[in-house]
Formats: C-alpha cells, structure tokens, sequence
C-alpha cells in the first residue's frame, strides 16, 4: 500500500501528522478502508514511523486465522449428491442414456459432470433406481 493511500486513510480517520498510532483500533479502521489485514495495515504503520512494534505486538493471534471453509460437519455431501441436486434426475439419466446408446463415453461424463469415477457410479445407481419414478 502506497505511503500517500495510508496516510490519506489516516487523516479521512482524524489522525495529524505527527501523532503515534497506539490503537489497535485506528489500524483495524484503516485496514478496513484500504481493504487489507490488521496486520499489513500495522506493518504499514511501523514502516512509515507511524506506530512502534508495541501495536503489532497487540494483535491477537487468532485474528489473522482463516475460517474453514466447505459445508457443515453436521452436513457433509458428496460430489455425486451435489451433482443430483444441480442436475436432477432427468439430467442424469439422459447422460447415462447417452453412453448405453454409445454416444458418449464415461470418461465424457466424468469430465461433463465433474466428478470422480466413483461418485458417477453412485449418479449411475440413483438415475436408474429413479428412472421409472
């Protein structure tokens, strides 16, 4: 981040030149409107003389922490049941038509459908247990 866009959002927060950065929050606030971490903006701040090591030093560790991603533990889906879902079972069956009438080749489907050998065999088994319901 340029000097001139920190100290820019600096002064849009109050700050004068001059004046030490002492509150974490100052950073969090400048962070927030230059769109990177507390911790750059801090780095930021300490590079420019702007705050001393004392604010990095204030930053709790688990602020940086990423947020695990992917669905819910108490949810966990397959690649073949989110593929149901998106596609339904006409979609589906028509694919498996596709390669009974050797029009198209399994390894087309896996690519068509995104999904792993074995979740194809799973897609392959619900269609044809639908197909007739």
């Amino acid at each position: 981040m340029p000097a001139d866009l920190l100290r820019d959002a600096l002064t849009s927060i109050g700050w004068t030149a001059g004046r030490k950065v002492t509150d974490l929050a100052v950073a969090g606030r400048v962070a927030r409107r230059l769109r990177v971490s507390v911790r750059a903006a801090v780095l930021r701040l300490i590079e420019g003389q702007i705050s001393g090591w004392e604010l990095y030093k204030s930053i709790p560790p688990a602020s940086e922490e990423k947020k695990a991603g992917g669905p819910p533990a108490e949810d966990p889906r397959t690649r073949a049941i989110i593929r149901r879902d998106q596609f339904g079972r006409k979609a589906t069956s028509l694919y498996f038509r596709g390669v009974r009438a050797e029009v198209l080749d399994r390894t087309d489907v896996i690519d068509y459908l995104d999904v792993s050998d074995y979740d194809l065999d799973e897609l392959q088994a619900w269609a044809e247990d639908n197909a007739t319901g």
